[in-house]
């Protein structure tokens, strides 16, 4: 087989190389239009990338302040005022086993308020539906503990606590 495929001899190499580095220039040559913007918009996107980072810096410890701040003042007082009605109603039906599902009806209205006032106290919900929930807890529990219950049963039952929590949760949420 004859040789087509063969590279052509290549350029003689001189071997005194001084002369072609000295042509070359060792300053950086003129950036191309787009080159230039590129350049340009990689800049402000590493000063955009640093503000970013500033003032996530700066949002963490704003929300480490208000944080801290929060526990400081504690739970909010309609939402552990809140959380006591619930508890209380559940306390009484467990007081009172020979009073079968005389407190029900009032648990399971009150379970929204006390699911709500859970969260405010953990933080993660707010006043705002504890407040909600008492507008209509609290006047079914009050004629409940005032009509109701004396009513239905002869058995006597101190609601003085629950009483109290009631109006000190009104106040509470007027307060907010």
């Amino acid at each position: 087989m004859a040789k087509q495929d063969a590279a052509p001899d290549p350029a003689p190499v001189s071997a005194d190389a001084g002369e072609s580095l000295a042509q070359m220039s060792t300053d950086k040559p003129a950036p191309l239009p787009a080159e230039a913007e590129h350049d340009a918009l990689m800049e402000q996107m590493r000063v955009m990338t640093e503000e970013i980072q500033r003032m996530r810096g700066e949002l963490g410890a704003a929300k480490a302040g208000y944080a801290a701040a929060t526990a400081a003042l504690g739970p909010p007082a309609v939402a552990v005022y809140g959380q006591a009605i619930y508890d209380k109603l559940v306390s009484l039906q467990n007081a009172h086993p020979d009073l079968p599902g005389h407190f029900t009806g009032l648990i399971k209205l009150a379970k929204p308020l006390g699911d709500a006032s859970a969260a405010a106290i953990a933080g993660t919900g707010d006043t705002a539906a504890v407040t909600a929930e008492l507008e209509t807890v609290v006047p079914a529990v009050d004629r409940f503990i005032t009509r109701t219950h004396g009513r239905t049963v002869s058995k006597p039952v101190d609601f003085s606590a629950l009483a109290a929590d009631l109006e000190y949760a009104q106040d509470a949420a007027s307060a907010a």
